[in-house]
């Protein structure tokens, strides 16, 4: 019974992560707001779109804390999705 859940379980958690990078391959190319966080994690500087979704930019201390428009680019390898900026 224990190891019905556990393999249940991991599935789940597959299948969360499988449609959660399909999801950020789908709005590859588009442009969204970002809200940049204040935060700085091996060089970057994240934020989250509208709907959620984490993106990842090289660190720029001016950037914490605004709204910026970016296009997205592709997934990173560590689940955000790289931007580049369009309003500088």
């Amino acid at each position: 019974k224990w190891a019905d859940r556990e393999r249940r379980s991991k599935r789940l958690l597959e299948l969360s992560a499988l449609k959660r990078n399909e999801f950020y391959r789908l709005n590859e190319g588009k442009t969204a707001e970002v809200l940049f966080e204040h935060s700085r994690r091996e060089g970057m500087i994240e934020g989250f779109t509208g709907n959620y979704l984490r993106v990842q930019y090289p660190w720029r201390n001016e950037l914490a804390g605004r709204i910026k428009k970016v296009v997205l680019k592709d997934l990173a390898g560590n689940g955000n999705i790289n931007v580049e900026l369009t309003d500088d």
